[in-house]
């Protein structure tokens, strides 16, 4: 069985290891020596996902041949954290412009742009529980004296409200909610994230 580490073929000498949880055990506890993460597993070509890797753990190695291993540093998590600052940062413009934009008749614009702001929320989700990989104390990152967590838990009703005023086409509210509300709170989540 080979086995491929960020795209390098890695020399693994089984010992005692009998089942790949064993083997992938072993693997992660050198990765996290080195201040890395296992973020992706492929089987024989098949990226594997979270909820199948337990039907994988108990199988004998012998029956694979070439496991391929995705990895992260605490490093790339900072820089994934600043880069996601970075497009938050970006988007305020857009979320203020928000009212201008449905005035001028281009809902497309303020479509795409509450679907970018989703998609940097999901990758920020994504990444909290990394933060610790980086050396950063999830807690000591704090947002209006609320933890970075906490704050976000705030953001999805506000979303909800702006969402259901686009359907309504309840201008005065979106401008509301997207420029007094919104945009206020992304600013200062920008702001933390491109500081780590």
């Amino acid at each position: 069985m080979k086995i491929r580490l960020n795209n390098e073929d890695i020399d693994f000498e089984i010992k005692n290891e009998q089942t790949l949880g064993e083997i992938l055990g072993q693997i992660e506890e050198a990765c996290e020596k080195e201040k890395n993460t296992i973020t992706s597993i492929k089987i024989d070509g098949k990226e594997i996902s979270p909820g199948e890797l337990d039907g994988f753990f108990s199988k004998s190695p012998q029956n694979f041949s070439l496991i391929e291993l995705g990895t992260i540093s605490g490093e790339d998590v900072r820089y994934m954290l600043q880069a996601v600052g970075q497009r938050f940062s970006a988007s305020i413009d857009q979320l203020q412009n928000i009212p201008v934009l449905l005035q001028t008749g281009k809902d497309l614009a303020v479509m795409e742009a509450i679907k970018l702001l989703s998609e940097n929320f999901r990758e920020l989700n994504g990444l909290i529980p990394l933060i610790p990989l980086a050396g950063i104390d999830p807690a000591a990152l704090q947002i209006e004296d609320s933890e970075l967590s906490a704050f976000l838990l705030e953001l999805p009703p506000i979303l909800t409200d702006l969402l259901g005023a686009l359907e309504k086409k309840d201008t005065i509210l979106i401008g509301d909610i997207s420029e007094y509300e919104l945009a206020p709170r992304i600013e200062k989540l920008s702001e933390v994230l491109k500081a780590v």
